[in-house]
């Protein structure tokens, strides 16, 4: 595996041009829209040019409309989701369009305990692998009040330092329709779980804009064609990612702001294969 560092550059035209139209508190830019900690993290687009060697750019970004806006505890519409990276040691191109939605349960600022269920359903290509198919997708992540453990949604700490833990679990079918020549078909579930830990420093000073977030996933095969099976039933992925944005979180309104990323591990949900990288770049969260 290699470790790169590289300077990078986000596409923030779409800040610029839908500033203040009334749609645009419909439209959600992200990192990924598979669950609720992926949804927190921004978008991102790099961009390298060496002194040798040849230029490579990568892009993490997911696009979904709200058409169902009216309704507070439910969101459903179409998405589109993009994960291609030139510059891995093996490369990554994989597409995702479908529907996406969202339900949430119970009250998330009174109640002891709500949730988020998040689903989607999408076509998926992977050029990287040579693959077409189906992939569906289920996470439940919890929001449980506690008086000393920072669950869910509720950061504990001082007005200086404030974190959090969200966990979330859920399960995955893939299906592979479509293959080139020599590369087997057939399809896969898996079962999902990660915890992500939140950490603000000068949470009050900075209204949360200065974040550091570290993630562990892993997903496993628990059911696969025998085609597929190729014994390696266990995928693990560690990231951890340092941002500064340079206006609060409001609706309806773009956050830009620099990040630094550290990825070790795959996730074979949107073709990352194991890698190994550390990645400087602009952010885009709307």
């Amino acid at each position: 595996m290699r470790r790169r560092l590289s300077a990078c550059i986000v596409m923030s035209l779409l800040s610029t041009v839908v500033q203040g139209a009334d749609w645009l508190k419909n439209l959600k830019v992200r990192h990924s829209l598979l669950d609720q900690n992926m949804v927190a993290t921004p978008a991102t687009v790099a961009f390298l040019k060496p002194q040798q060697g040849r230029s490579s750019y990568n892009v993490d970004a997911a696009l979904a409309y709200n058409f169902s806006h009216h309704v507070e505890t439910f969101s459903l519409g179409p998405m589109l989701e993009l994960h291609k990276n030139t510059d891995l040691d093996a490369s990554q191109d994989t597409l995702l369009a479908g529907v996406t939605g969202t339900w949430l349960t119970g009250d998330v600022t009174e109640g002891s305990i709500a949730a988020f269920l998040d689903f989607d359903a999408s076509y998926k290509r992977d050029r990287s692998a040579g693959t077409k198919g189906t992939q569906l997708h289920a996470t439940l992540t919890p929001l449980i009040k506690t008086k000393h453990v920072p669950l869910g949604g509720l950061l504990k700490g001082s007005a200086q330092f404030k974190w959090l833990l969200q966990p979330t679990v859920g399960a995955e079918y893939d299906d592979v329709s479509e293959a080139t020549a020599g590369v087997p078909t057939g399809s896969r579930v898996r079962a999902i779980g990660d915890i992500e830990a939140d950490f603000y420093p000068w949470a009050t000073r900075l209204s949360k804009r200065l974040s550091l977030a570290v993630k562990y996933l892993v997903r496993l095969d628990i059911s696969e064609s025998s085609a597929l099976n190729d014994q390696r039933d266990r995928h693990y992925l560690r990231t951890a990612s340092l941002n500064y944005y340079f206006s609060p979180d409001k609706t309806g309104s773009a956050q830009i702001g620099l990040g630094l990323d550290r990825v070790d591990g795959e996730n074979p949900s949107i073709g990352l294969s194991d890698q190994e990288y550390t990645q400087f770049s602009f952010k885009l969260k709307l």
